[in-house]
């Protein structure tokens, strides 16, 4: 059996087993414990559809039984499991390199993205602060003369409302 062919029978995927159909196996096998037994066979009177399952495991363990046995050359199945251990090996030894290579280049990809973020970090900040830090710069004169612009303004919204007191008054009349 060649590498590729190895390959592609494990590429499948595992196919999905009928539970009714591996109890049924298990039963004609006579390996099932008399309890399980007992429950199957009280299915089986009462599930007409587990009883043609039944009927077809049956005839199917049947016609098997009619096929003959050959005998296995002790030396095929020797070289075949020879040949599936040193398989194996090579596996086990290509998984192994490939993890050891996969930890430097996942160590360096992991640094170089610590480094980017980093960087990234420190530069918005830089920038945000750099930004705030002008706009400060050119607001300097309006935040060393504030607390004179609120006495101001504070002075005209008094004066404001002294002005609209007495142009309600005299839209009142009550002086004339």
């Amino acid at each position: 059996m060649t590498s590729t062919q190895t390959n592609l029978a494990l590429d499948f995927p595992p196919t999905a087993v009928d539970p009714d159909e591996e109890i049924l196996a298990t039963y004609l096998d006579g390996e099932l414990s008399p309890e399980k037994k007992r429950d199957l066979e009280d299915r089986l009177v009462q599930d007409q559809e587990l009883r043609k399952k039944m009927a077809t495991f049956e005839e199917t363990w049947g016609a098997l039984q009619l096929l003959e046995t050959s005998q296995t050359d002790p030396n095929f199945v020797r070289s075949t499991m020879e040949l599936v251990a040193v398989r194996a090996e090579d596996e086990i030894e290509a998984i192994s390199n490939r993890a050891h290579s996969g930890k430097k280049g996942s160590a360096m990809f992991f640094l170089l993205g610590l480094i980017c973020t980093a960087l990234i970090g420190y530069g918005s900040v830089h920038f945000l602060f750099a930004r705030n830090q002008q706009k400060m710069l050119e607001n300097l004169p309006i935040i060393e003369h504030l607390d004179q612009y609120l006495l101001l303004e504070e002075q005209r919204d008094r004066s404001i409302d002294e002005i609209d007191f007495l142009r309600k008054l005299n839209e009142s009349k009550i002086l004339d």
